[in-house]
């Protein structure tokens, strides 16, 4: 999109939070404020109290007692997290529908999903900070329940972040669990109605700065497709459409970073910014773009054991065919008709 749609698309959504009352407009920042926060600095901010604090007061039982529990917790990402009946709590606090409203996120359901089976939510493109998977699948924001009843989804983000004090508790509290092979596997094996999303582009997704078209990494990522085939789960393509757009990414800049800088440092830096509480032009909240998770018609997947290499490519080709027809079939519909979708 060119930079006068966008500022455009600023606009309408201006239009709508006009229509809120202040006390909805103050509840949705409070709502995305929480998860931005949380993202960013809530891991430091709790290795701050627990190491640095106590050097202070000399008050250390809380650090002891806590990291004490963290160790023994620490394997529960790989098995399965934390019960159902404390994330199906936790999903639904309210913070979550001020979140979801502040863009606000719609959730965008194509069929309907037998709770008899096992699925795996491969989700495009990852965005900044994938919050439209967060509003609409890895809390209750956008209503999922409602839409896929007898479905738990679970976030699956990288191992690492549950070793955080403070950010896992956050993503454990919603249902997340480790990327791990054994974790997966631990899901998909134990009983049905688990679907497990998956950010399959990972962290270079994330370096979506082109205005005129949408790279999504999937070409050389195949070991979903050999994990999907060994325990039988449907595969689900998920498009975000809009998650691209609520943080504005300089294109010179991070395509410097994305040419020469990735692959020397080992992951992808970004440079974005959104908007600030009182102007759209610059700061660290997203904009307010309007994010259509769409959840695409389930691919049936055999349960084979040990598949061939041969297997996973019959399926993982089929996998890239119904995501780019999952987008050509709504990209009209949600203003994408001339951004062009680049799977590499």
């Amino acid at each position: 999109m060119g930079e006068i749609d966008e500022n455009e698309n600023i606009s309408k959504n201006d239009v709508k939070q006009e229509n809120k009352s202040v006390i909805e407009s103050i509840q949705d920042s409070i709502g995305v404020s929480f998860l931005t926060y949380s993202f960013l600095v809530l891991g430091p901010t709790f290795l701050f109290f627990l190491f640095v604090v106590p050097f202070i007061t000399e008050v250390w039982w809380p650090t002891v007692v806590y990291m004490s529990w963290w160790l023994w917790d620490v394997p529960v990402c790989n098995e399965g997290g934390r019960a159902e009946y404390i994330t199906a709590w936790v999903r639904r606090w309210r913070v979550y529908k001020y979140f979801a409203r502040y863009f606000p996120i719609k959730l965008v359901k194509t069929v309907d999903l037998s709770p008899q089976k096992n699925y795996l939510f491969c989700s495009h493109p990852h965005g900044v900070l994938c919050y439209g998977v967060v509003g609409a699948l890895a809390t209750e924001g956008a209503g999922f329940s409602d839409l896929f009843p007898g479905i738990e989804a679970k976030l699956i983000t990288l191992e690492g972040s549950f070793w955080l004090p403070g950010m896992r508790e956050l993503l454990l509290g919603v249902g997340g669990c480790a990327s791990s092979k054994k974790s997966l596997h631990y899901l998909l094996s134990r009983k049905k109605g688990v679907a497990p999303v998956l950010m399959v582009g990972g962290l270079p997704e994330i370096s979506n700065y082109n205005k005129d078209k949408i790279v999504l990494v999937i070409k050389k990522r195949k070991g979903f497709v050999k994990l999907a085939l060994q325990n039988g789960a449907d595969l689900v393509p998920v498009f975000s459409f809009g998650e691209t757009e609520i943080f504005y990414q300089p294109e010179g800049v991070n395509s410097f970073l994305d040419k020469y800088v990735a692959s020397w440092i080992g992951f992808y830096p970004v440079i974005f910014s959104g908007r600030g509480y009182f102007q759209n032009w610059f700061g660290i909240m997203p904009r307010k773009k309007e994010i259509n998770v769409v959840v695409g018609r389930p691919i049936s997947v055999p349960k084979i054991e040990n598949p061939t290499p041969q297997d996973v490519e019959q399926y993982h080709l089929r996998y890239i065919s119904e995501v780019e027809e999952l987008y050509n079939e709504n990209k009209s519909i949600y203003g994408y008709q001339h951004i062009k979708l680049e799977i590499v």
